[in-house]
């Protein structure tokens, strides 16, 4: 949904900008109004982790007036229009006062005055340490009165929240008992509709498809995968989530074809192997050896046509990225080649069909039709830009096992890396076939 990727947001820019010194209340506020605004529309669906660490406090005491003012601001908002226009008029300098003036009146406890905590001296930690002691949660916000954040304290927030709430609250299953999240069988696995009233049912009564849940749930798994990986990068966790769910690959990395999944489950299960690459090559900052992820490099290379022929420029994005980050490479030395590999042939018809079709839609950026809403064409956009970037040098390998990835726990290759034409599970059914 819009609302954790705003959270996803504005998490990757806390860590990011606190390392950096630079201060950018300016920035958090504008993301934090519009995230308030869609998370009361969706905080049940996110059950404990979003009702403790991103919902204010003020949802519970003012649930009923907040319904009305809520429901005004949810279809203000879900004008596209009034979006870029609301994100136009905080370019203003005094229309944006005048809004975070609002905001914090309406929706914010006062803070102290606090010291400027980027500049990283002994009084300032020494403040913060005291504070971190005497506060409690929800009572104080993580802003200095200079627009300074307050790294440590955002990161105290998040520990009391979460030790108040079981991983499945979190992530919705619990990694550590072994097994992969399921599918339920109501839920078609084709257009993507669920039939929780009608469990009876054998056809989805929507596209007429059969009804055969049971796989793995991958977007429950893509979620996990997503969530430990921050957890462990702010230092909410020593990686043994991440451990836990990389001891699951073994049932996870039994990658199907579109036709046995269906389209929903497909794109689904697409997700999850190019975030499980992203995961392991710390969203792309190194390179990963072919021969520990086997499965994933096969299955992109024989799927980039499939992905094509949807035509769906973020899977087809995020492909591209995953074969570079796997090593595959389309320089000089690599057009001499004639006919080309199948993995290059690949990265070229990705890179393709990503300039074809930004083309068509008539602009830069532009990789679905302007029908679509705001979320899908930003991540359209941001899984084109990254299908289209060019490396021109070659991206590091880890080095030091104290930099270890996730991948360091992988299970050896059970395929050699070869083409095929479906997914590695249907490449096995068809191998069982032929030696009986």
């Amino acid at each position: 949904s819009i609302s954790a990727h705003i959270h996803f947001l504005q998490l990757f820019c806390t860590y990011n900008f606190h390392w950096l010194g630079v201060e950018w209340a300016e920035l958090w506020d504008p993301l934090q109004s519009l995230g308030w605004r869609w998370e009361y529309v969706t905080f049940r669906k996110f059950g404990g982790l979003g009702k403790a660490c991103f919902l204010p406090p003020w949802v519970d005491k003012k649930e009923i007036s907040l319904d009305m003012e809520c429901q005004k601001d949810k279809d203000y908002f879900e004008d596209q229009e009034s979006v870029q226009g609301y994100v136009r008029k905080l370019a203003n300098p005094s229309f944006r006062k005048d809004e975070l003036a609002r905001l914090s009146e309406k929706h914010l406890e006062p803070v102290e005055v606090l010291p400027n905590t980027t500049e990283n001296n002994d009084e300032s930690r020494e403040h913060n340490n005291r504070r971190l002691s005497s506060r409690r949660l929800g009572q104080e916000g993580v802003w200095g009165s200079r627009g300074s954040f307050i790294y440590e304290v955002f990161l105290q927030d998040l520990r009391e929240a979460l030790a108040r709430f079981h991983i499945t609250d979190v992530m919705g299953f619990d990694p550590g008992a072994g097994r992969a999240p399921l599918t339920p069988h109501e839920h078609c696995g084709h257009c993507g509709r669920t039939h929780a009233k009608d469990r009876a049912r054998k056809h989805c009564a929507a596209c007429g498809a059969e009804l055969a849940g049971g796989g793995v749930d991958y977007g429950a798994m893509t979620d996990a995968l997503t969530w430990a990986y921050l957890f462990r990068e702010l230092g909410l966790d020593d990686g043994r989530l991440l451990t836990q769910l990389v001891r699951l690959l073994p049932e996870t990395r039994r990658y199907r074809s579109h036709t046995a999944l269906g389209r929903d489950f497909y794109k689904l299960q697409c997700y999850y192997l190019t975030h499980f690459l992203y995961v392991c090559s710390d969203w792309g900052q190194y390179t990963l050896r072919k021969e520990l992820f086997a499965e994933e490099f096969e299955f992109i290379v024989s799927n980039m046509k499939q992905c094509i022929k949807m035509d769906d420029p973020e899977l087809v994005g995020e492909f591209v990225q995953c074969l570079r980050i796997l090593e595959v490479r389309d320089g000089a030395a690599a057009a001499a080649a004639s006919p080309p590999p199948p993995p290059r042939e690949a990265l070229r018809e990705g890179v393709a069909y990503l300039v074809d079709a930004e083309r068509r839609r008539g602009g830069r950026g532009a990789f679905l039709p302007r029908d679509k809403t705001a979320y899908e064409r930003y991540h359209a956009a941001y899984c084109g830009a990254i299908g289209l970037l060019d490396h021109r040098t070659p991206l590091p390998r880890r080095r030091g096992a104290g930099a270890a990835p996730p991948s360091c726990f992988l299970p050896p290759p059970t395929l050699p890396p070869t083409p095929c034409r479906g997914g590695v599970e249907d490449q096995r059914a068809a191998s069982s076939g032929q030696q009986g």
